[in-house]
C-alpha cells in the first residue's frame, strides 16, 4: 500500500510539473503579415508627410528622397529584428517542450502543446519543425504509420538546408520500421552526398549513421553494418540513440 501511494503522489507531481512546464509554451500569435503590412503603411505614410513636408519647406528633391531612403532602410531593420527575436522565442518555446518527452514520458501531452503552437503557424521552417516534433512523439510510441503521416502532413518540399536533410533522414528511418525498405534505399540513394556531409554533426550526425547501418544489415552486408555499429556505440552514448539501439540489435 505504502509503494501505491508513493507512486501515485509521484504521478501527480509529474502531472503538476508537465502543467506547468505546458504553460510556458503559451507564446502570442504574431502574424507576420500584419507585421508586413504595418511596416509597408508606416514607410507611405511617412513618404506623404516628407511630400507635404518637401512642399512647404522647399526641401530639394535630392535630401528628401536620401530621408525616405534612409527611414526605409531603418523600418526594414525593424522588421528582421522583431521577426528574428519572435523567431528566437519560438524555437526556445519548442525547445522548452522537450522534456516532456525525454523526461516526463508524455508524447500526448507534448504533442498538444505542439498542435497549440502549429494552429495559426504559417512559416515554413516552423511547421516543419513542428511536425517533425509530433512525428518524434509517435517514434516513442511506437506508432510508426502516425509517426510517417506526420512527415508526410509537413511542408517538406519546400525545406532545405539542415532541416531538409534531418527530414528525408526521418523519412528512410520511419520507412525501415515500416519494412518498407525499398522506399527507404531510395530516399538514401537520392540525399546520399548531403547525408555524408552532415553524418559527423552533432544533432542528426548519429541517425544518419544509423540509417546507414540499417541500409547496410537489409541489403546483406550485417558485418560490415555490426563493425559500423560498434564505432557508433563508441561515438554516442547509448542514452543518445537508446529508442535506436534495441532495433539495430533486434536486425544482427
Amino acid at each position: 500500500m505504502k509503494t501505491d501511494k508513493k507512486t501515485t503522489t509521484k504521478n501527480k507531481m509529474d502531472s503538476k510539473n508537465t502543467d506547468k512546464l505546458g504553460k510556458k509554451t503559451k507564446l502570442p500569435v504574431i502574424n507576420q503579415g500584419m507585421l508586413r503590412l504595418y511596416i509597408l503603411a508606416s514607410i507611405l505614410v511617412f513618404a506623404i508627410l516628407l511630400s507635404i513636408l518637401q512642399g512647404v519647406l522647399h526641401i530639394p528633391v535630392v535630401i528628401a528622397r536620401t530621408v525616405l531612403a534612409i527611414y526605409v532602410v531603418v523600418m526594414i531593420g525593424v522588421y528582421v529584428f522583431m521577426k528574428n527575436r519572435w523567431m528566437r522565442a519560438y524555437m526556445e518555446a519548442i525547445d522548452s517542450l522537450q522534456p516532456l518527452l525525454t523526461h516526463y514520458h508524455d508524447p500526448a501531452y507534448y504533442r498538444k502543446e505542439l498542435m497549440a503552437l502549429l494552429q495559426f503557424q504559417k512559416a515554413t521552417p516552423f511547421r516543419m519543425m513542428l511536425h517533425m516534433g509530433l512525428y518524434a512523439s509517435y517514434c516513442v510510441e511506437e506508432n510508426w504509420e502516425q509517426a510517417k503521416n506526420e512527415l508526410l502532413d509537413a511542408p517538406y518540399k519546400k525545406a532545405f538546408g539542415l532541416q531538409k536533410v534531418a527530414y528525408w533522414t526521418d523519412r528512410a528511418y520511419v520507412d525501415f520500421r515500416l519494412n518498407n525498405d525499398e522506399e527507404a534505399f531510395e530516399i538514401i540513394d537520392k540525399n546520399r552526398e548531403d547525408f555524408i556531409k552532415c553524418q559527423n554533426m552533432d544533432r542528426i550526425g548519429a541517425l544518419i549513421v544509423i540509417i546507414f547501418i540499417i541500409e547496410r544489415i537489409k541489403k546483406g552486408d550485417k558485418q560490415e553494418g555490426k563493425k559500423m555499429f560498434e564505432q557508433l556505440k563508441q561515438q554516442y552514448s547509448q542514452k543518445a540513440i537508446e529508442d535506436k539501439y534495441a532495433y539495430i540489435k533486434s536486425l544482427l
